[in-house]
């Protein structure tokens, strides 16, 4: 047994071993692998009594609370909340001007109106967050019922969807880390659920086997997406013979299930929030999707990319991604990222890289999706803690810059998520504000501040319309 003398000793020693550590180490510490480093308390830091400096986002907590004072009325400019100072204008120049008014006009004039607009982003998006309250926006001006496209498996849940299966399903990403099937291929959800058992799968090409996915849209959701009376199905299979059954309450659907990419469209007598889905299919069946929606309306497609920097968009089927195209009627598409390569950047070069590279999944898409308008909306603030406090990413705003010059070079309107935040530095208080507008992790929107963001967006977006239409030739 030690003696006090002893542990005393022995705790003298390592507090001066760690001194002199935290003396000889660098400010900024000692990065061990990509996206970890090890830091030290410097002993001003330690027994510093001043805290985090936080910037001032008044005007966003008193729109906070406009909002929530503020019965949730009819979508109109008219009854739009006004920021003042905090509205971030989208970026455009001619060509994405041109399109968005396109888009625009193709929203106020269509007669029946059928539109999509695919929202791509990180884990920022998961769970409908931004999504789901534009699309609400929308749907009550424009018209249109249920949350639209949504994987059968997925990382993320989607967002009031419970998506409930059985059998041999077999995840599929292009953004995760599943191990890849032999003659996978995804469209525009860039996931797809496959049936089958496995890699190593003994089981007859000619065998039909059997999977459900039991749907339900739950009351979470805005009213209007709680609902829906159109289900889209969209399968590719390596050979016919099986069979799909789409019970819906007492109603029972049947269709075959035929070789190769299938668009299968019901549509119901009356607006449901379930149903239930049971393919009987040969091994290798992807299901590339279900939408559930309705005869006509508007769209916004939450499609979380878990982990993406947004450079996965070649991988895909162009073949699927035309299909889906010409099916669909794609109005817009929103390509939020950014925030998955901070932890990685070394330097402005590789920014510059960066942005780059998602130039060219801009014109990728764009190849497909020839009439739709493209809004690359850039990261958010995100900070790391160094020393005692939290700072933004030192590259961020690189990052930033190279993502709006790639959007703008390709006629793609840019929306800078990190200024209409409040610039740098401004995640600490969204933090610390009451009620917290960002998580503990210094990255992601809590639902309040995700609800304001998309406000705020929105608000640019009915600002970019006008902006179009008044320039018109």
């Amino acid at each position: 047994m030690m003696s006090p003398q002893k542990i005393g000793l022995f705790l003298f020693s390592v507090a001066a071993a760690l001194l002199l550590i935290s003396w000889v180490m660098p400010k900024n510490g000692v990065e061990v692998f990509p996206g970890f480093r090890i830091h030290f308390l410097s002993l001003d830091e330690v027994f510093s009594t001043a805290g985090q400096e936080l910037a001032d986002i008044t005007p966003m907590l008193d729109m906070v609370a406009t909002m929530d004072g503020q019965a949730d009325t009819a979508a109109t400019e008219e009854s739009l909340i006004v920021p003042g100072e905090i509205l971030q204008p989208i970026e455009m120049n001619a060509a994405a001007m041109d399109a968005l008014r396109n888009s625009f006009l193709r929203l106020d004039t269509t007669q029946p109106l059928r539109m999509h607009i695919l929202h791509y982003g990180d884990s920022q998006i998961e769970s409908d967050r931004l999504t789901s309250y534009i699309r609400d926006k929308w749907q009550r001006q424009y018209g249109g019922y249920g949350p639209g496209w949504i994987p059968v498996m997925s990382y993320s849940k989607p967002g009031g969807v419970t998506v409930t299966t059985t059998g041999p399903w077999i995840q599929q990403t292009l953004f995760g880390s599943d191990e890849r099937q032999e003659g996978v291929r995804f469209g525009h959800l860039l996931s797809t659920s496959v049936i089958g058992s496995g890699a190593t799968d003994s089981t007859r090409a000619d065998t039909l086997l059997t999977a459900t996915a039991s749907i339900t849209a739950n009351t979470c959701l805005y009213a209007r997406a709680k609902q829906f009376n159109r289900v889209v199905v969209f399968t590719d299979a390596p050979s016919g013979g099986g069979q799909l059954t789409m019970e819906v309450g007492t109603a029972v659907f049947t269709w075959d299930l035929d070789s190769g990419v299938q668009w299968e469209t019901i549509s119901l007598p009356e607006l449901v929030s379930d149903v239930q889905l049971t393919f009987r299919a040969v091994p290798g069946t992807m299901v590339h999707g279900i939408s559930l929606e309705s005869e006509q309306g508007v769209w916004v497609d939450n499609i979380p990319l878990r982990g993406s920097s947004g450079t996965i968009f070649r991988q895909s089927s162009q073949s699927l991604l035309a299909l889906s195209d010409a099916r669909m009627q794609v109005g817009m598409v929103w390509m939020q990222f950014g925030g998955n390569v901070m932890p990685y950047m070394k330097d402005e070069q590789q920014s510059t890289d960066y942005g780059k590279w998602f130039g060219s999944q801009i014109r990728y898409m764009q190849s497909v999706y020839d009439r739709a308008a493209f809004l690359v909306i850039g990261p958010s603030d995100m900070a790391t803690k160094i020393g005692a406090t939290f700072e933004s990413y030192p590259l961020l705003s690189h990052v930033r810059d190279a993502l709006r010059s790639a959007a703008i070079s390709q006629g793609a309107a840019y929306y800078d998520l990190l200024e209409a935040m409040g610039g740098l530095q401004s995640i600490p208080a969204w933090v610390a504000s009451d009620p917290p507008l960002a998580m503990p992790d210094y990255t992601h929107f809590t639902p309040a501040g995700a609800r304001l963001m998309a406000e705020m967006l929105y608000e640019s977006l009915v600002q970019a319309r006008t902006k179009a239409m008044v320039n018109e030739d």
